[in-house]
């Protein structure tokens, strides 16, 4: 057993604060997605309009996993990945925390960063785990 599980990794800080923010993250991912239609209709938008939300988060959640995915693999790069993985964590947090507005286009302009910043966090977990 002690030769399949090496327990060194739960000692080091740096492990224990990636795993618990990974954690943190995974569960807060849905919140913003979640209730962005639903905000939009409480700020008087229609529920067929909310679909648009929907769709500009989905496409730039795509656009920024293949656009951090092509900077993490530049030579560049390669040794800032960490660096990258935590700029896209505040980037996801600060977006959340600033209020845009109650206009549709704040809705959107929110919706476009939450999924680009949060497409960045799906490409890079992928790298630096």
């Amino acid at each position: 057993m002690k030769k399949s599980i090496d327990l060194k990794l739960l000692k080091m800080p740096s492990y224990i604060e990636f795993a618990i923010s990974s954690v943190l993250h995974r569960f807060s991912y849905t919140a913003p997605t979640l209730f962005l239609p639903d905000r939009a209709v409480l700020f008087g938008h229609s529920t067929e309009s909310t679909a648009i939300l929907l769709t500009v988060f989905g496409a730039t959640t795509m656009v920024g996993r293949i656009g951090y995915g092509i900077a993490a693999d530049s030579n560049k790069l390669r040794a800032y990945r960490l660096y990258l993985y935590i700029s896209a964590f505040l980037c996801c947090g600060a977006v959340t925390i600033v209020n845009f507005g109650e206009q549709f286009y704040h809705q959107i302009l929110f919706a476009g960063l939450y999924g680009f910043c949060y497409g960045e966090t799906l490409q890079q977990h992928l790298r630096v785990t």
